[in-house]
């Protein structure tokens, strides 16, 4: 009897305990229940805020207030499209490069947390322009919710100088560039370091010239502009003095005294390092980008790449080497143009003396000797290739008749000994005659010769 009614009590009790499942779960479903679906909250950032410069890498945000992020399902949405361009749990962020483009650049996100909490979207919006040398400071074209600002796009205008990097005493003009509101009846307010420019200001003025100062210098130039209908709005660009040159080496042969620089030819290899002279700036740092003949060399630039070398190809020609340097910011960014040229090997005589030695300061066009002395001569291939040294093959002649080099001596230095091909006495002079040939591809034929006269 008490086991009947133990077991009967045990089947009720499960059965309540079931109704008020389904109960509690009716109550939460309802819409006025206790325990409907929550709202998500949570912030939604951008960096940069505001504006993005074309190539700079944005990244949009959620900060969830009331959920996990790791386990909502996130759907990310670009310029109002209905197809997500990333979706997936936990993606919380969503970056891009900002791409070349002078508009308003919307993102939206779709936020599920699941069970407990509705699905809400959200949107923010960011200004992209092709430049970052000039930053909004008051009107924004887009609010953070996606929609226009007609007064901001009415006002709406670009910042330019020329030149953009000054060097120290270059004249920079400063221009307002707009094709939204008429620049002729608007006023235009222009500021260098929060110092207000009065001659410069006024209505039409549009542009603002000045003399850029020393090297480091930096300018920020504000334009505040009025439009007839009382629009304002204003933008402030950023001048930094910098300086930029050039050093270049190559590696052809000069004899050790020489006090001269090497020259590069044909088949010579070339290095260029770009100075950037920013003081304040790490100039390793930088971005250089390299373009020889407007090719870009891709890999020859990067961040503190800054030496280019390459090898000249061609005898008597000129090619145009150019560098932009830029800080990942751009708040630097100066462009020079190095012209490099070749010239050709040269061959120069020199007197050579047992008692003195090479007579290096003069070059030998004419040589004058006793009769019964020997003559040596020492011949400097100016300017080859220093890898094709032992390829040049020398071939020595005297009046048109060859002569061979005898003993240890360099194929370069030729001795004339007493009594071997010396004319007699007043008689003509006698030609000096070498030739060079080069083996390498290029097949470079050189001659030179002097004059010798025995008295």
């Amino acid at each position: 009897m008490n086991m009947f009614f133990s077991s009967s009590y045990s089947r009720l009790d499960s059965i309540a305990l079931i109704f008020a499942t389904l109960f509690i779960l009716f109550f939460a479903a309802s819409p006025g229940g206790a325990l409907a679906a929550a709202i998500p909250e949570f912030a939604l950032d951008t960096n940069p805020v505001g504006t993005a410069y074309a190539g700079d890498l944005v990244t949009v945000t959620v900060t969830p207030n009331n959920f996990t992020a790791s386990t909502t399902y996130f759907e990310w949405f670009v310029q109002n499209g209905t197809t997500p361009v990333v979706s997936g749990y936990g993606l919380a962020s969503y970056s891009f490069k900002a791409p070349l483009m002078l508009a308003p650049y919307v993102i939206k996100v779709r936020v599920n947390p699941g069970p407990g909490f509705d699905i809400k979207e959200d949107g923010t919006g960011i200004l992209i322009t092709p430049s970052n040398q000039y930053q909004d400071t008051t009107q924004k074209l887009i609010s953070p919710d996606g929609s226009f600002n007609v007064g901001a796009v009415m006002s709406n205008f670009k910042l330019s100088a020329n030149p953009s990097q000054p060097n120290p005493g270059e004249e920079v003009t400063v221009s307002v560039d707009s094709f939204s509101f008429e620049k002729e009846r608007s006023n235009f307010d222009w500021y260098v370091n929060g110092k207000f420019i009065r001659d410069a200001s006024g209505v039409g003025k549009s542009y603002y010239t000045f003399t850029a100062g020393s090297l480091g210098s930096s300018y920020a130039v504000q334009a505040k502009i009025t439009l007839p209908n009382g629009i304002a709005n204003s933008k402030t660009l950023t001048i930094q003095v910098v300086d930029l040159s050039f050093y270049w080496w190559t590696n052809t042969y000069i004899p050790p005294w020489y006090k001269g620089k090497a020259l590069p030819t044909a088949g010579s290899p070339v290095s260029i390092m770009a100075i950037a002279n920013t003081p304040g700036l790490d100039a390793s740092r930088f971005i250089y980008t390299w373009t020889i003949n407007n090719s870009l060399m891709p890999n020859s630039s990067g961040t503190g790449k800054n030496i280019y070398s390459y090898t000249q190809e061609f005898p008597d020609f000129q090619d145009r080497v150019s560098v932009l340097i830029e800080n990942y910011s751009k708040t630097v960014s100066k462009e020079k143009t190095f012209l490099s040229y070749t010239t050709n090997p040269r061959i120069n005589f020199y007197a050579v003396s047992p008692a003195l030695g090479e007579d290096t300061p003069r070059v030998l066009t004419r040589l004058e000797a006793g009769m019964g002395s020997s003559v040596s001569v020492l011949a400097e291939p100016f300017f080859y290739p220093q890898g094709e040294l032992p390829l040049l093959a020398y071939t020595w002649q005297v009046n048109g008749k060859n002569i061979q080099t005898t003993g240890n001596q360099r194929p370069n230095f030729l001795t004339i000994q007493p009594g071997e091909d010396q004319g007699a006495s007043g008689s003509s002079d006698q030609l000096i005659f070498l030739n060079i040939v080069s083996t390498n591809r290029f097949q470079v034929r050189l001659s030179s010769s002097f004059t010798l006269q025995y008295k």
